[in-house]
């Protein structure tokens, strides 16, 4: 057996993993380094060079002579999904998700999936048997388990520990079973304590703007789940709620159907882009060519995590600038968004869980990977489990 780890290991941007047995291959996501390109109120053909450029490396795949069975997508954000439009043609394996990742794919990709009950196993061919985890992250969102021959594998994509019972939780966690390979994200492996829920922001962004009658929030356009939060802090403090954003919207739409917008004292106006780049809704309201712009004196709240890539990094302190420039009150620190990944504690009880013979981090730089050893080492686990690999390396398993 073989783990191809074409990208996002050791590196911020996309993610694409591929298990490898007797020349036949099972993808699990093929995500974009570049994701913010969702962000767009017209986002690009997932088959344009402005996409397939920014993937995985798939050639490897072709030297390597191997077959792709299957592709699992494990949730809707553009570092993980993006890439699955041009695998799906490429080729042509069945794309296998749960429902809302599913719908997603299908309205705005193009691509129809197979959709797999939460849970319950799945046999793709004599090689492979999978099993779809239900995790708290964004509506859909999966772990995978993979019974390889024999050989368990555990992909612990994007995740953090549910507070209900239909997901991944503190109760239900002990009926995972043990494995041989556990393969995980690393992204707030350096946070500790409990991840804060959506009170917590509620509070952050109330305590910062109070006195604001009217402010907006500028949100990544795949936070469903943040929509869901700020429509309670606009019911609790008596404000209207507005949400702007034509990608936005259609994922909303999508997962949840119509979204309630109504009128109070006051309003809070959610819009999808919050980096600023070029077509996202948030830059045009600031550049005054949107229906509903932002004016001088305005307060604007930018709730999302740090861009991967380095040119949306740059179009975010761009549009800060021009903001306040114009008067805007830009409001932004780690208090205005909450985190949907696992902290230290977290990837530490999952662990504890699976006791896993191998350990490969990925979608992290290397510094977030080697806080592994203190995990493993917290759990009375060698060292010797860490498999710090690199984007383009092949592991061999032996089987």
């Amino acid at each position: 057996m073989r783990i191809f780890c074409l990208v996002g290991l050791c590196e911020k941007g996309g993610t694409c993993i591929l298990i490898e047995r007797s020349g036949e291959g099972l993808m699990v996501d093929c995500g974009s380094k570049i994701p913010e390109v969702w962000e767009t109120e017209t986002p690009p053909d997932p088959l344009s060079p402005e996409v397939v450029d920014n993937l995985a490396n798939l050639s490897i795949i072709d030297k390597n002579e191997v077959e792709i069975v299957g592709i699992i997508a494990t949730h809707i954000h553009g570092d993980h999904l993006l890439g699955i439009p041009y695998a799906y043609s490429k080729y042509k394996a069945p794309v296998f998700s749960l429902k809302p990742t599913g719908a997603i794919l299908k309205e705005l990709l193009g691509v129809n999936s197979r959709i797999l009950e939460p849970w319950k196993g799945f046999h793709i061919n004599s090689s492979f048997k999978i099993r779809l985890i239900p995790v708290e992250h964004v509506p859909g969102a999966c772990h995978v388990i993979i019974d390889v021959a024999g050989t368990l594998v555990y992909i612990a994509s994007d995740w953090k520990m549910g507070r209900t019972n239909n997901v991944l939780n503190e109760q239900n966690i002990g009926n995972l079973p043990e494995v041989d390979i556990l393969i995980t994200e690393s992204v707030h492996i350096d946070r500790f304590g409990k991840c804060p829920s959506g009170d917590i922001l509620i509070n952050s962004i109330n305590d910062q703007v109070g006195q604001e009658s009217k402010f907006f929030v500028l949100i990544p356009c795949c936070s469903m789940n943040k929509v869901e939060i700020l429509m309670k802090l606009a019911n609790l403090t008596n404000r209207g709620f507005t949400l702007l954003g034509s990608t936005l919207r259609r994922m909303c739409q999508t997962i949840t159907g119509n979204i309630r917008e109504w009128s109070g004292n006051g309003e809070v106006v959610v819009v999808g882009g919050p980096y600023g780049i070029p077509g996202s809704k948030a830059l045009d309201m600031i550049e005054g060519r949107a229906e509903m712009n932002i004016e001088r004196n305005q307060a604007v709240v930018i709730s999302a995590p740090r861009p991967m890539s380095n040119w949306a990094e740059n179009c975010l302190l761009q549009m800060i600038g021009r903001m306040i420039q114009k008067g805007i009150k830009v409001f932004s620190n780690p208090q205005l968004h909450v985190s949907n990944h696992a902290y230290f504690e977290e990837h530490k009880h999952l662990v504890s869980i699976l006791k896993p013979k191998i350990l490969i981090p990925f979608h992290g730089v290397q510094k977030k990977a080697e806080l592994f050893r203190l995990v493993l080492k917290s759990v009375s686990f060698d060292e010797s489990v860490l498999r710090v690999a690199k984007s383009g390396q092949i592991i061999h398993i032996d089987q």
